[in-house]
């Protein structure tokens, strides 16, 4: 109990920080060092007692809410006023939490990338730009459906944006790297069945 308290206070102090507090000076001094913890919070509570139905409702809208104040801080225009080193601090965490075990987390990432690169776009370095494609593409091939799929809308939110050079480069890039992998898996597949039957018939001979 004393935990979910600690959180429900965190998520307000967040909440208060994005909505009615000085965000050119919060955002980097407080949001974004808490950010990475905001994330984790979507995370169920482990515990090994029995949970009352009461305690889990209030977890749920506390998860509830973190989804809601991750939402709001990754459509806030007001992420950096145009400090890159800002930006580059909010696309690390968003790196981290994409190799996150608990998927949610990573869903929750994807929903967030999606909405930042929107609200940034015009301010992103090639650098930054580059680390969130990756960082969709990475997502893109996650094994749960529900990440690949929030993945999918943020990587076309990213392409649109793309001059028609860049995305020629892109493709060109992608279907090496697709052919490549064609090649790899055509040398271990495995004999046909008319070789081995003439294999048989060789050692008959």
């Amino acid at each position: 109990k004393e935990k979910i308290m600690a959180l429900g206070t965190l998520r307000k102090f967040l909440s208060c920080c994005v909505h009615w507090g000085d965000a050119r000076h919060e955002y980097p001094e407080f949001i974004i060092p808490l950010l990475p913890l905001a994330f984790q919070c979507l995370k169920t509570i482990e515990r090994e007692e029995e949970v009352s139905p009461e305690d889990r409702g209030i977890e749920t809208e506390l998860i509830k809410g973190y989804r809601y104040l991750i939402a709001d801080i990754s459509s806030s225009c007001l992420e950096c006023y145009g400090v890159s080193y800002d930006m580059t601090r909010v696309l690390d965490v968003l790196k981290e939490m994409s190799t996150h075990e608990y998927w949610q987390m990573r869903q929750a990432v994807a929903h967030f990338m999606r909405c930042f690169q929107g609200a940034h776009k015009f301010l992103l370095t090639k650098d930054q730009d580059d680390l969130s494609l990756s960082i969709a593409i990475s997502l893109l091939a996650d094994d749960r459906r529900e990440v690949s799929s929030a993945a999918m809308s943020t990587l076309t939110g990213i392409l649109a944006v793309y001059s028609q050079r860049d995305l020629e480069e892109l493709v060109t890039k992608y279907i090496k790297i697709a052919n490549k992998s064609l090649k790899k898996k055509k040398r271990k597949s495995p004999p046909s069945a008319a070789a081995e039957l003439s294999a048989e018939e060789m050692e008959t001979k």
